[in-house]
């Protein structure tokens, strides 16, 4: 199974804001997998398509 990143795990690795990252979701910029708790999770795919 592939890593998952939390939205604050990526915003702190590409230097955004966790809010500009779910709005980026919300829009369909990008698609994050999700997490077995029903939280927004990326792996390293869902971040560089």
């Amino acid at each position: 199974m592939s890593m998952l990143y939390s939205v604050r795990d990526v915003a702190r690795i590409f230097g955004l804001t966790e809010s500009r990252l779910r709005y980026w979701a919300q829009t369909g910029f990008i698609n994050p997998t999700g997490s077995s708790s029903g939280r927004r999770a990326y792996t390293f795919n869902d971040l560089i398509e």
